[in-house]
């Protein structure tokens, strides 16, 4: 009697464990097929394929090449690859890069997804010329108010455009920017800004060897000023307000402002 109720409640037991076995498996599997129907859905379907791309036309690259070099390069990533430019997952999901290789003259690239409508709307700007950086080995580009060298340029003389000579022999290449450190080109710009907003107008600015960390910047009619890439001087206003005050800047061959926290003039 005791071996007939053990034997019954061990068959039980493994009936059960089977019926387990095979909840799983069949769980396994539907959550695979709903898997491969999901990813079917999303190469396949023709609700997510975009119906309409516009693209803004600019100097130099109209709205169609924009839209085809970006998707040129963006295709390159695993996602781009993987879904494709028709996609709208590809334009919702994938991020935009900050430059079109093809076309370095243009940033602040972004987009409008509209799933819905299945749409795609591309902005971009062309950037703005701020100044020009010429090298020792020739050749004069321009730059943008990020310091990101974009366009080949004619060279140029006179104080209607910022010239920066570069004493360095190096190459410069269009998309990438002037230095490695992006402070440098932050405090070339903000000492300028503050030389130019106490009428000390910059005619030009030299780059030192760049081991040196150094450059100068002539003032029209007035000295040349020495300042290290590493730093602006802190409250380059007022100093130089007070500093008009003591000397004649038409006067000084030379203020040197590389040491922190010191002036040297002569």
């Amino acid at each position: 009697m005791s071996s007939e109720h053990y034997s019954t409640h061990s068959d039980f037991r493994k009936k059960r464990s089977r019926l387990r076995f095979w909840i799983v498996l069949g769980s396994l599997f539907f959550l695979l097929a709903c898997v491969i129907g999901l990813l079917y859905f999303i190469l396949n379907s023709p609700w997510l394929t975009v119906k309409n791309f516009s693209a803004p036309d600019l100097p130099g690259a109209s709205g169609e090449e924009i839209l085809s070099a970006l998707k040129t390069q963006m295709a390159g990533s695993r996602l781009g690859a993987w879904l494709g430019p028709d996609n709208i997952l590809f334009w919702k999901l994938s991020g935009l890069p900050e430059n079109i290789h093809k076309f370095p003259g243009i940033n602040n690239i972004s987009d409008e997804v509209d799933l819905f409508s299945r749409s795609v709307k591309l902005n971009a700007e062309r950037r703005k010329l701020w100044g020009i950086i010429c090298g020792a080995s020739g050749g004069c580009y321009g730059l943008d108010e990020n310091g990101t060298i974009f366009s080949n340029v004619p060279d140029v003389s006179g104080s209607l455009l910022l010239k920066i000579s570069d004493s360095n022999i190096r190459m410069f290449l269009l998309g990438q920017p002037l230095f490695s450190n992006s402070e440098w080109f932050s405090n070339i710009k903000s000492a300028i800004e503050a030389l130019n907003r106490n009428n000390l107008k910059v005619a030009g600015v030299e780059l030192k060897t760049l081991l040196f960390r150094e450059w100068t910047a002539k003032i029209a009619n007035g000295p040349e000023i020495y300042f290290s890439l590493d730093f602006t001087p802190a409250d380059f206003d007022s100093i130089l307000k007070n500093l008009k005050t003591k000397i004649d800047f038409s006067k000084v061959p030379f203020i040197d402002f590389r040491v922190p926290n010191r002036i040297y003039y002569k």
